[in-house]
């Protein structure tokens, strides 16, 4: 009788400063403007980039666990095979730009940088729990969720029969197929984690566009731009 192989489980994701530490050194490393600065000056840089990078591609290790362990349907944000490419590309994209940075552009980037590094806090502080979760599955979908009385999970009771509200609240949060079944507690317990994981997402997102803008602000040809329109012959 043939043994069945052993089950193996798969390696545990890097934390998301290990895996930013070498991806922001070799970003950072590769600019001439960011090696001429004082050495206190890259320290600082340093820093401040890897603690908000780390943030940025991980809020709450909610994407980390969503490569672990995905509920939700692949998009835009996590469409790399795994964690450590995702978190270079993700990297390359938002802070990409400053390698071809002046030094004066390098020093307004350490200034914006280390802003976006103090906000990191607030966004640490404001944990997206279980329970915010439910409240928001409920408030967006009142008819399909409910919280009762005693503050449990439960669903409105009409869940079996509408199905069109089912499928809507699927697409909405991006829910892989097969769908689960929202009378059951596991099925309550993928909704929330698709919320918490949803919710990362578009703070990822936003924190990213918003700082790449800013970036990319700073790192123009001269800095100015002509309004006037180019003379004719």
């Amino acid at each position: 009788m043939k043994k069945r192989p052993a089950k193996t489980t798969p390696p545990p994701l890097p934390s998301p400063r290990s895996a930013v530490r070498p991806q922001v050194r070799d970003l950072l490393q590769s600019s001439p403007s960011f090696r001429a600065l004082p050495p206190e000056k890259r320290r600082e840089i340093a820093r401040d980039t890897v603690r908000v990078a780390s943030y940025l591609v991980d809020p709450h290790r909610l994407v980390s666990q969503e490569f672990a362990n995905p509920v939700l349907t692949r998009n835009d944000l996590v469409e790399a095979a795994n964690f450590p490419a995702f978190v270079s590309s993700l990297i390359n994209g938002v802070f990409g730009a400053i390698v071809n940075a002046s030094i004066q552009q390098m020093e307004a980037y350490a200034v914006l940088i280390s802003h976006a590094a103090a906000s990191v806090s607030e966004f640490m502080t404001d944990n997206i729990t279980a329970d915010r979760a439910w409240t928001e599955l409920t408030n967006t979908f009142p008819q399909v969720l409910r919280t009762s009385g005693k503050g449990g999970r439960q669903s409105t009771g009409k869940a079996r029969s509408d199905r069109s509200a089912i499928a809507h609240m699927a697409r909405t949060l991006g829910l892989r197929r097969p769908w689960p079944a929202v009378d059951s507690a596991e099925g309550r317990r993928v909704l929330v984690t698709a919320m918490r994981r949803r919710t990362a997402r578009e703070r990822q997102k936003s924190f990213a566009l918003a700082l790449s803008m800013g970036i990319n602000r700073i790192v123009v040809s001269d800095g100015r731009i002509s309004a006037r329109p180019a003379p004719t012959r």
